[in-house]
């Protein structure tokens, strides 16, 4: 419902503001009733009937359904394939395991976090790199029931083609695919890395920093990340936190704004949603090797960032064809600013996640103030727009849809996380009255909007 209601604001104020050969092997079968032999010849391919997990051997190709890519028992049924087939997943490595008494187990009673570490760890001395970055998810076969013997594991990988309409599907070995995505990829640093470059995080569990080693990938092949905008950190700010706070807040302000693509493509970015993120390396900014503040968009599934969506284009040339460089032409006296607000069921439903919208024109730059006010039962929390703005350098584009998330507002006011908590905690109706915006342009002319949130 969130999405559809912004939609159609969305292209409302789109509109309003010009948004304008047979192998054969022998087998020998025993009849212990007969106690003869008999030598028949059968296909190579089905010389081996498996149809349980624990018949699979390093090198097997197989289907399960097992779409949660989760771990299962050796007692599961399945389909053996040709790797050259279409198929879901392919055995890599066989691992021991016995659990301890300082195993940690799951709410089933698995161990599954200590045996995944092992298959990742089996990746890596098989294919001499990490997994991480390589669009590759593994997962272990087994014993589920007991942990306390020393068992042997399978680690099966799928590579979930999402790009495509056939998910957790290939045609070739998994070595081959690895092949192909290394011939596609180039092992770099992050700080080579420019605006427009699409690569994959080796190190998704740390936080990246520039000595980060990334796959560089042409944007046409599947990646999840892209570098959007690289900022030079100004000269007179000496303290990293202030360094910090000013990229969080840039970075931040090209999200709300990159967000625009996800109406304007709303197919492309179906039940997906774009976040971006910066680094700021303050070692290397204090040792004077780093003096840029670099953000980059990754795409996830509608507010699950439990793992990242591959993409096979380019965000950035996206928002240029997209979003930039529309130019406004606003009658005298028009009022240049629209604000939407969440709806009372939006805001219980996603909380602090709930979206508000601004679209401002802006035909003589730069912006000279752009604040937000949120009434509330606790008061007013105003938030100042305008320094992210005139960083990033949105203030130059002639026409501005910007797209916050509650939680940030509030941030963003000093007001702390009280009242986002107030509002997750289903306080709705009793606690976010109206939000307005003011924006004043360069020659001192103010234009105002303000809208309530409905059963306030």
């Amino acid at each position: 419902m969130l999405r559809q209601t912004w939609k159609n604001f969305f292209y409302f104020f789109a509109i309003f503001f010009i948004f304008c050969s047979t192998n054969t092997a022998e087998i020998t079968i025993d009849s212990s009733s007969q106690s003869t032999s008999t030598t028949i010849d059968i296909p190579e391919t089905i010389s081996v009937i498996k149809d349980t997990a624990a018949d699979l051997e390093v090198g097997d190709c197989f289907e399960f359904d097992n779409n949660l890519l989760d771990y299962f028992s050796y007692e599961a049924k399945i389909e053996v394939k040709e790797c050259t087939e279409l198929h879901s997943y392919e055995i890599i490595t066989v691992i021991n395991y016995k659990s301890t008494d300082e195993t940690s187990f799951n709410d089933d009673q698995v161990p599954n976090l200590e045996i995944y570490d092992l298959c990742v760890d089996s990746y890596y001395e098989k294919y001499n790199r990490p997994i991480a970055g390589t669009l590759t998810f593994i997962s272990w076969i087994g014993d589920t029931d007991n942990f306390e013997i020393q068992s042997d594991f399978l680690c099966f990988v799928t590579v979930p083609n999402i790009t495509k309409e056939e998910r957790y599907m290939s045609n070739i070995p998994y070595q081959a695919y690895l092949e192909q995505f290394i011939d596609t990829s180039r092992e770099i640093t992050f700080a080579e890395l420019e605006r427009g470059s699409c690569f994959n995080n080796r190190t998704p569990d740390a936080d990246l920093i520039n000595n980060s080693i990334v796959d560089l990938r042409p944007c046409s092949f599947p990646h999840n990340s892209e570098i959007v905008a690289v900022f030079d950190i100004p000269k007179d700010y000496v303290d990293p936190d202030v360094i910090d706070f000013w990229a969080f807040d840039a970075c931040y302000t090209l999200d709300a704004f990159y967000r625009g693509l996800e109406y304007l493509e709303e197919e492309r970015f179906y039940e997906t949603e774009i976040y971006i993120d910066y680094v700021f390396d303050d070692i290397k900014w204090e040792l004077g090797e780093s003096t840029t503040i670099k953000c980059f968009a990754t795409i996830y599934p509608y507010q699950n960032y439990s793992f990242t969506w591959e993409i096979d284009y380019s965000i950035t040339e996206l928002a240029d064809d997209e979003l930039f460089g529309y130019i406004a032409n606003p009658e005298e006296g028009e009022n240049r600013i629209a604000i939407g607000c969440p709806s009372e069921a939006e805001l219980s439903d996603q909380g602090s996640y709930s979206e508000i919208f601004i679209y401002f024109q802006n035909p003589i730059p730069p912006i000279e103030l752009l604040e937000v006010t949120i009434s509330d039962i606790a008061g007013e929390h105003i938030v100042d727009l305008t320094p992210a703005l005139q960083s990033t350098n949105l203030n130059n584009e002639q026409i501005v849809g910007l797209t916050y998330n509650i939680f940030y507002l509030y941030f963003m006011s000093n007001t702390g996380f009280e009242s986002v908590e107030n509002i997750d905690s289903g306080q709705v109706d009793s606690f976010i009255k109206s939000i307005s915006t003011t924006f004043t342009d360069s020659t001192g002319v103010q234009y105002s909007d303000l809208c309530y949130v409905e059963g306030s």
